[in-house]
């Protein structure tokens, strides 16, 4: 999967599906509010009738029909401004994706709005939480081989901010994401693996019986 960051607005960019993020209790941020208005109000709407939540770790999906470019807006909670932090922008970009993914989208553009962090934090965040919130473990699936055959993986994220002066620290940000989440897959990977099929060994100390006894182990 494809990460990178651009300047633009995102009614304007065509993607299988655009996502905004939403602070609990608060007025739309200012592109997030754009889209609402574009929707007739629609987001603030399901928002006061529950429909929809801004509560940390919530998505919804809406099928804006041609008034904005995207074919879904996807809106994901960030929870209240008090408990705000790169854990819970992590967990949002990663449910976020999830949906996308869900919903079959294979391209989807994730908005900067309406929160206040670090440009390079943010972008390593996003790339984390999408990246680890995608992660399936297929390998011994082969009833689903085809299943899961590129209609049903994202192939590209676009993180999309309206500042320039902001891309070089989300790209950083976001190269630094990628290889953490790399790493991290790799670890679910071999945790999720027999050891058989593991050809990595370690030699480690066992801390049991003698402390100088070593065991070799099959990561």
């Amino acid at each position: 999967m494809n990460i990178m960051v651009k300047t633009g607005h995102v009614e304007m960019l065509r993607t299988d599906a655009a996502v905004i993020m939403v602070i609990e209790g608060e007025k739309l941020g200012s592109t997030a509010a754009r889209v609402d208005k574009a929707l007739g109000g629609m987001v603030q709407k399901l928002l006061k009738r529950g429909d929809l939540s801004a509560k940390a770790g919530s998505v919804g999906v809406l099928y804006p029909d041609g008034r904005i470019a995207a074919e879904r807006l996807i809106v994901a909670g960030l929870g209240k401004r008090s408990e705000f932090s790169v854990d819970k922008l992590r967990l949002a970009a990663g449910k976020a994706a999830g949906a996308a993914r869900g919903a079959g989208a294979k391209n989807v553009a994730i908005v900067i709005d309406g929160f206040t962090l670090d440009q390079e934090e943010t972008g390593q965040a996003l790339a984390e939480g999408a990246t680890l919130g995608l992660y399936r473990f297929l390998k011994y699936k082969t009833s689903k081989i085809e299943e899961n055959k590129g209609k049903k993986d994202i192939a590209a994220i676009t993180v999309l901010s309206e500042k320039a002066s902001a891309i070089k620290a989300l790209a950083k940000g976001i190269r630094t994401g990628e290889i953490i989440a790399a790493s991290a897959s790799l670890a679910r990977d071999m945790v999720n693996a027999p050891p058989a099929d593991n050809p990595v060994s370690f030699n480690v100390r066992s801390g049991l019986d003698d402390p100088g006894e070593f065991r070799e182990l099959a990561f």
